[in-house]
């Protein structure tokens, strides 16, 4: 289950530390190469799940770019992590499904219904990149979702704001 609102997956939670994250999940798996997503779970593609195209860190100084300290990637879940703190999640998990029933398999169409805040359009959308179908938006104070491709392969939740760069 995807708490979306309490931003929660797998027992580890938003605002955990990434030592109460690896006690509850274990180690995560080595920073990603260089050929491979930073932000995306272990074994999946950039592309083939569609995550947000830009996740800013929430200590990013306004004004100027920012990365998060990296990301705790996990076989279904990479944890954003910025100063030592879960702030986010991009979960593949094939039975992930949030708590208004939207989950990995369901069509886009059925999260625009169920969060009637969340604007539906094309990542990438004429750009270099491979264009994907998505649909975002905040849900509360500090909350927002994403989900990628159509039918859903990603379901990402976080304190930031979701946004085409």
């Amino acid at each position: 289950m995807v708490d979306e609102l309490g931003g929660s997956y797998r027992g580890v939670a938003i605002g955990d530390s990434t030592r109460q994250m690896s006690s509850r999940l274990g180690k995560p798996a080595p920073l990603a190469k260089a050929d491979e997503c930073d932000l995306c779970p272990v074994g999946t593609d950039y592309y083939d799940i569609g995550p947000p195209t830009h996740i800013p860190p929430p200590s990013r100084t306004p004004g100027l770019p920012g990365e998060g300290e990296g990301d705790a990637r996990y076989r279904d879940v990479a944890f954003l992590i910025d100063h030592g703190l879960v702030y986010g999640f991009v979960i593949t998990g094939r039975d992930a499904q949030t708590r208004r029933g939207v989950g990995i398999g369901d069509d886009l169409e059925l999260a625009a219904h169920r969060y009637r805040t969340v604007r539906c359009g094309t990542a990438n959308e004429d750009s270099e990149y491979v264009e994907f179908p998505f649909c975002s938006g905040r849900l509360a104070k500090r909350r927002y979702i994403w989900f990628g491709a159509d039918p859903i392969r990603s379901v990402t939740v976080t304190t930031t704001r979701l946004e085409q760069p």
